[in-house]
């Protein structure tokens, strides 16, 4: 989706656990998660159907020229016009955005406004503000097939979008506007906090997430969205997660929050569907650490609803009211790390609609364990409900989603 919630956890997790800390190299991982040991004979016992982010057909911005745009009251500017002027040229980026077709990115010079940001805005009035500066203000670059202009609003300002409010039911979004018959995508950052990032963090982090976005799906409300939307096999991970598009679907982990080595900015991991198909890490750059997990295996079509209330089919366990299932969970890992711990709970974390029990709780690369899963409630929001599974290894706990409907 074109929104990343940056208040609200739609699971409801604490994030309290991870797979890589604060920190990680990316050195090497362009491709998704790597064999510590090198050990080619390895076989990874990945499930058959893992989710895909798909195409739309719509336009990428393949070759990005990206222009940050600040106000004489934002504290941040520097910070930020250096994040967009290195980002394009590290393997973060590359791990990213490359499968997907786009290549470096170029930061043009930015705009540092004499105007200060108002106290108040919404997002149709920045949308007018922006055609009216592109149109008259030379320091602007002109919209063409791979512009993209960041807009940093600064804490003083408050944002509404779609009836949502900044920092509080949205934290940035990118989006589209034709003017003067040029298209013109852009994105706006407000000027968040984070109980767990500090204010620099969490803007620089949230600027990388709308970036991807926005080169790999710069026209989200339009009939030409790219990679956009989830498999429908996968698609109660869109709904779940709060949108379909590559940042998206890595947004809610706090393993996602990294520091490359060698970069000085906090950015987010982002999906790769090649790496989800061969059994690493599906958000990339991957830690420099064998990578594990476990995928409920669901046979059932089934129902879910959308945020906007209209009802789609997707894959799922179909369990009545009052009834049980056993569902098989397959374990698979990208490099020998030996047994780990498995558990359920239902989402967002405290749902009690789902009830959970394991044949058993340990396991390893290619086994199967079986969870008989009891729905006592239904979710109204989903017609259904959502849960996580948990694989834990010491203190590294890796997340996978699953979903129950009638």
């Amino acid at each position: 989706m074109f929104v990343i919630d940056g208040s609200a956890d739609p699971l409801g997790h604490s994030g309290d656990t991870d797979d890589g800390g604060g920190a990680s190299t990316d050195a090497g991982a362009e491709g998704g998660g790597v064999h510590p040991h090198g050990d080619a004979a390895w076989t990874v016992a990945v499930p058959a159907k893992m989710p895909q982010v798909v195409g739309s057909g719509g336009p990428t911005l393949t070759s990005p020229v990206v222009q940050a745009i600040t106000f004489s009251n934002y504290d941040l500017g520097s910070y930020v016009d250096d994040l967009v002027k290195r980002i394009g040229g590290t393997n973060y980026w590359r791990a990213a955005v490359s499968e997907y077709g786009i290549g470096p990115l170029t930061a043009a010079a930015p705009v540092h406004l004499a105007e200060g940001a108002p106290g108040s805005t919404d997002d149709a009035t920045i949308q007018s503000w922006l055609a009216q500066k592109v149109a008259s203000d030379p320091s602007f670059i002109a919209p063409s097939a791979d512009s993209l202009y960041v807009v940093f609003y600064p804490f003083s300002t408050t944002i509404a979008f779609q009836g949502l409010q900044s920092c509080f039911t949205v934290g940035a979004w990118h989006s589209s506007f034709v003017s003067n018959g040029a298209t013109i995508a852009y994105a706006v950052v407000p000027e968040c906090t984070q109980s767990d990032k500090t204010t620099l963090q969490t803007v620089t982090a949230t600027t990388s997430h709308e970036l991807v976005e926005a080169v790999t799906d710069p026209l989200p409300l339009t009939t030409t969205m790219a990679y956009a939307t989830v498999d429908p096999d996968h698609l109660f991970f869109q709904i779940i997660l709060h949108g379909g598009e590559v940042a998206d679907m890595c947004a809610q982990w706090p393993s996602s929050y990294i520091t490359p080595s060698g970069f000085a900015y906090m950015v987010q991991r982002t999906w790769s569907n090649a790496a989800a198909l061969a059994g690493h890490d599906p958000c990339v750059p991957a830690p420099a650490v064998p990578y594990f997990n476990a995928v409920p295996r669901f046979l059932d079509t089934v129902q879910i609803t959308r945020q906007d209330g209209t009802v789609a089919p997707t894959m799922g366990a179909k369990i009545p009211v009052g009834s049980n299932k056993t569902v098989d969970v397959v374990l698979y890992a990208d490099d020998d790390v030996g047994e780990w711990t498995v558990a359920a709970e239902g989402v967002p974390v405290g749902s009690q609609n789902l009830a959970f029990t394991w044949d058993k709780t340990t396991g390893q690369n290619g086994d199967v364990l079986h969870l008989t899963i009891h729905v006592g409630g239904v979710d109204a929001a989903y017609g259904g409900d959502p849960f996580l599974v948990e694989s834990t290894q010491g203190s590294t706990t890796n997340y996978w989603l699953g979903y129950v409907s009638q």
